[in-house]
């Protein structure tokens, strides 16, 4: 509240001494740029005090503020003796800053220097700033003086500029009495000290809506139901130990606070209305497969009789071909997957004798696990004398891993 007050006087001080520039009337005025003061203006004799003393501008053309410039306040022993300053500097700017200015102060009669060390910036119409001092009152009742020097002040007549405040003695010349009501005797004086007037009691005490009684003995204070709500707790008030039993989850898992729930390999989680959902997502497997009918010609070095192409992964192979002997002699036929397994059968021929004999084909399974790096071809591939392919399938199952 004192801050403020001083700076209405702060002010109302500018609008004056504005209008005396104009006016011309004050020839200490004319030309001035700064303007100074100090806050509180009464002190009283011989005591301890703090004050503040601060710098604004006054002049209509903007100022600028260079690294070095220096305000130098000199409390004159009339006004009394500063023991120590009290930093930050405070501002009142839209460009100037705290950081930029330093204060320094070396005891006994030395100045209250604020120095200026940022970066040029302007000191424009009624910016202004103040640093806290301590000080005790000269015993002597009066004025009291206080002067400023700095480059951007202008000596007088050979003098600097000062402005005053006021040492009082309140032993001799304070109040002499204090207006109240019945409930209270006395004027406030040494000789008539306030006190309360027999028979003078409380009869009510005023409160908002999160109280109850009256604040009598007989309808003391107490809080009103619902008196307590989100704006009287302080954040972090409720504690665990302040939470019921079975009223809460505290924890998940050992875990506290904001949890959060992430879902594996296949499987979801999904909140809607309120609830939490945990499902299982479609499995990774896919399935290959291809077909081939009635293949010859696998003399030599052979065929490729079947092939699938797929893509990288991890797979499980199988493949069954159906074989045929053309020949009157008992022949021999291989299949092999590309992936690296292989299997022979041998096959009667037409002209056997045996009465085991009751036909001249056969069946070859073949059985592989495959990682494949890139998207591959996988084929099957048969050789045999006379031996003919009559139907074949291979299947590729993709699986998450082989172990």
């Amino acid at each position: 509240m004192r801050r403020a007050e001083f700076r209405l006087v702060n002010a109302l001080a500018i609008a004056l001494l504005s209008l005396l520039t104009l006016s011309g009337s004050a020839e200490a005025q004319t030309g001035a740029r700064i303007s100074f003061g100090i806050n509180p203006t009464i002190f009283r004799a011989g005591q301890p005090a703090s004050a503040e003393l601060s710098v604004f501008s006054i002049s209509t053309s903007p100022l600028t503020l260079s690294a070095g410039t220096n305000f130098m306040f000199i409390v004159d022993p009339s006004l009394g003796t500063v023991q120590s300053v009290t930093p930050p500097v405070a501002v009142e700017s839209s460009s100037l800053v705290p950081g930029d200015f330093s204060v320094s102060f070396a005891g006994g009669p030395n100045p209250v220097i604020v120095t200026y060390n940022g970066q040029p910036k302007t000191f424009a119409y009624g910016d202004s700033f103040s640093v806290k001092i301590n000080l005790i009152a000269s015993a002597q009742p009066g004025p009291g003086k206080l002067s400023l020097s700095s480059q951007l002040v202008t000596v007088v007549n050979g003098s600097l500029p000062f402005t005053t405040a006021s040492i009082v003695d309140f032993a001799n010349s304070g109040t002499s009495a204090i207006t109240h009501d019945q409930t209270l005797i006395g004027d406030g004086s040494s000789a008539m000290p306030l006190g309360i007037a027999p028979g003078a009691v409380l009869t009510s005490v005023a409160h908002g809506s999160t109280l109850a009684g009256n604040g009598t003995a007989g309808s003391p204070l107490d809080v009103a139901t619902g008196g307590i709500g989100t704006n009287q707790l302080a954040n972090g008030a409720v504690t665990l130990s302040k939470i019921a039993q079975g009223q809460v989850v505290t924890s998940l898992s050992g875990l506290r606070d904001d949890v959060t729930l992430a879902a594996g390999d296949n499987i979801t989680i999904s909140a809607a209305n309120n609830s939490l959902t945990i499902g299982g997502a479609p499995g990774s497997t896919q399935v290959f497969t291809a077909r081939a009918g009635e293949i010859g010609g696998l003399e030599n070095s052979g065929r490729v009789v079947l092939q699938k192409t797929v893509p990288d992964g991890n797979y499980v192979i199988t493949a069954a071909i159906d074989l045929v002997n053309e020949d009157a002699d008992d022949q021999t036929a291989t299949c092999t997957l590309s992936t690296g397994d292989s299997a022979k059968i041998r096959l009667p021929g037409h002209g056997s004798l045996s009465l085991d004999v009751v036909s001249w084909d056969g069946s070859l399974a073949l059985l592989d696990t495959a990682t494949l790096s890139a998207q591959t071809t996988i084929t099957v591939t048969c050789q045999g004398f006379a031996a003919l392919v009559r139907r074949s399938v291979i299947t590729a199952i993709k699986v998450s891993s082989i172990q």
